[in-house]
């Protein structure tokens, strides 16, 4: 109002804001410092207010005041974006921050419920947008589609973890495996909750070629009803002549003892107690028959039966 000029300056005019320099020259297209804070007037000079700016393939933001974001998220559209020390949004970055990582996508929004994939791995963010990290991921709710991310945030594929006693092990797909698996040549039994069951192997292999299929080759339904008030045990001969024969039995009924043992030409050599005779199995009477192994396997592969087999198996426990 007084003809004076603008000097170090700012001035306030149609509800915009300019800054005229120590020689009285309006700032344009250039940053301005002062309060700790960083401020940019555009080429009309007006200080940019809750403005974007695009500088040298950089984003930044201002708000209402026309302080430059730095250090600080902001919301909008439903996303959530970040922009750093020097004020520019993170675009295709990774944030630590808290002790957590975030990643920012090439329009800078956060992921958030999202997958990401790279450098051969598969990672995920929450909901908050933190990588998971040394957590576990059930998606549906399902307890059949887990997945576990490392320390490293990486998925487990075709991996082994050791979580709170249990061992699991994580399949191509990043799901836990259950029941007989053969990994890298290997044969070993999970539980339906992706549990290694310890000494697995061995329950499947007497329970699948010497053991349950005996039982079930024999007398099903007798052999059944064995199971069904008694623990099944598995293990070597403890007294005796070792012949070279194993067992299998109910605790405490001694018609449920199978004897066998393999001989040549894939024949299995079955000694079993007769049930029809003394309940004593120290002096019952033993009954001897060969079946041949591939009979066995054609049990066990018969669809019908592979369930009940497999229950039987989980049943077993080491003899000691």
């Amino acid at each position: 109002a007084d003809g004076a000029r603008y000097t170090n300056q700012f001035l306030t005019k149609d509800g915009k804001v300019y800054y005229f320099d120590n020689d009285g020259v309006m700032y344009q297209n250039r940053y301005y410092k002062n309060w700790g804070n960083t401020y940019y007037f555009g080429a009309d000079g007006a200080r940019y207010t809750n403005q974007f700016l695009t500088k040298d393939g950089k984003v930044y933001y201002f708000d209402n005041d026309g302080v430059m974001y730095q250090n600080r998220y902001y919301k909008n559209w439903g996303n959530t974006y970040y922009f750093g020390a020097d004020g520019a949004r993170y675009t295709n970055q990774f944030l630590t921050k808290d002790g957590k990582v975030y990643y920012f996508d090439n329009d800078g929004v956060m992921y958030q419920n999202r997958y990401y994939k790279n450098w051969g791995n598969t990672y995920y963010f929450g909901a908050d947008g933190a990588r998971y990290t040394n957590q576990f991921l059930d998606k549906d709710d399902s307890n059949t589609h887990i997945h576990y991310f490392d320390s490293e945030g990486r998925m487990l594929v075709n991996q082994w973890l050791m979580y709170e006693g249990s061992t699991i092990y994580f399949d191509k797909n990043g799901y836990p495996v259950t029941g007989k698996q053969d990994i890298n040549g290997q044969n070993y039994l999970f539980n339906e909750d992706g549990a290694l069951i310890p000494n697995g192997i061995n329950r499947v292999n007497y329970t699948q070629y010497l053991g349950t299929l005996v039982g079930l080759y024999q007398n099903a339904d007798w052999f059944k009803d064995c199971l069904s008030n008694h623990t099944m045990y598995y293990g070597k001969v403890k007294s005796g002549v070792n012949d070279g024969y194993s067992f299998i039995t109910a605790k405490g009924d001694p018609t449920s003892w199978f004897y066998f043992k393999e001989i040549q030409d894939g024949q299995v050599l079955i000694k079993y107690v007769d049930p029809t005779t003394a309940t004593d199995v120290a002096h019952s009477k033993f009954v001897e028959k060969a079946i041949p192994l591939k009979a066995l396997t054609a049990i066990y592969n018969n669809e019908q039966n592979e369930t009940l087999i497999n229950d039987y198996a989980n049943k077993l426990v080491a003899y000691k």
